[in-house]
């Protein structure tokens, strides 16, 4: 192929007398090919062409309520992900774009069993002896994908969650005050000692304020836990119920920390669980801050 400005001129190799043959050049529907006939054949057999794994799953797909349009291919990539593919067999497709969009929006709310559906009607009516593994396939496919849209849901519930607890906490104290939410599981602030701060964090049945003891160094660490734990009963006292206390002698980090059984990707939980975290945390802090305090002038 030779380019001169914007224009592509191809040529075929004749080997036998070392001479370039110029090719006419021809539409497809000169040529006699149709867009359905031909065009989406050759793609639904070959979809390699795309430049990359796509599993066909369905033809001329209609499935849409209230609408009888229909689009030309519906795949799945490696990844799950539906796609959508608009054939076009010339330069009169000015509305393709629109028009996958368009698809798109009537494809998104497809469950993964009706895609399972959709395979096998595809399968059943091409006939295909690789049903099992393709179906196999395909469901494998929809469970990640719909793997990853639970994680981003949770994501955003804790986001969600945070924000809500922030705003309860900043009623009570300071402490938290120039925290931002997050998507994380849980959500620090300074204690005053590096690597010691105080923080919330949730579970999936579980919720707690802890102070996890990692300053990087693990001697370090347990002195610390240490010298807290020797006034475990002062510290109690003002909390005003007893801790649960982990030196974790395996790992390097210790971990002192009260917790409540209950559900907080559950919002129905949310306003006992944020009320008693928010309330633990006040107390956590007043019954660490001056121990705290007082090891770093002595030790620090």
């Amino acid at each position: 192929m030779f380019s001169g400005g914007i224009k592509a001129i191809m040529y075929l190799i004749d080997k036998k007398n070392n001479r370039l043959a110029k090719i006419e050049e021809k539409t497809f529907s000169e040529l006699g090919f149709k867009e359905r006939e031909h065009l989406q054949e050759w793609l639904a057999n070959e979809p390699a062409v795309f430049g990359e794994d796509l599993l066909i799953i369905q033809k001329e797909f209609d499935g849409f309520a209230d609408t009888r349009e229909r689009l030309d291919l519906l795949a799945l990539d490696k990844d799950g992900n539906l796609v959508i593919i608009e054939n076009k067999l010339d330069d009169s497709g000015r509305d393709v774009t629109w028009q996958a969009l368009k698809y798109a929006s009537y494809c998104s709310g497809l469950s993964k069993e009706e895609i399972r559906v959709i395979l096998q009607d595809y399968l059943t009516r091409c006939g295909s002896d690789a049903e099992d593994y393709v179906i196999k396939m395909a469901g494998k496919a929809q469970d990640d994908i719909m793997i990853e849209n639970r994680l981003k849901s949770s994501d955003e519930l804790r986001l969600e969650f945070w924000t809500a607890l922030l705003k309860e906490m900043a009623k009570k104290s300071e402490l938290f005050r120039n925290i931002s939410p997050k998507k994380d599981n849980w959500i620090s602030a300074g204690s005053g000692i590096a690597g010691v701060p105080f923080t919330f964090v949730i579970l999936k049945a579980y919720a707690r304020v802890e102070t996890y003891i990692d300053t990087g160094d693990k001697d370090e660490n347990k002195k610390l836990f240490d010298y807290l734990h020797q006034n475990k009963q002062a510290i109690e006292t003002v909390f005003g119920e007893a801790l649960t206390w982990e030196r974790l002698d395996d790992k390097r980090a210790s971990r002192i920390c009260s917790g409540i059984d209950c559900n907080p990707y559950d919002k129905g939980n949310w306003d006992f669980i944020i009320t008693e975290l928010t309330e633990r945390m006040v107390r956590f802090e007043k019954a660490l801050r001056d121990h705290l305090k007082k090891y770093r002038s002595k030790w620090i």
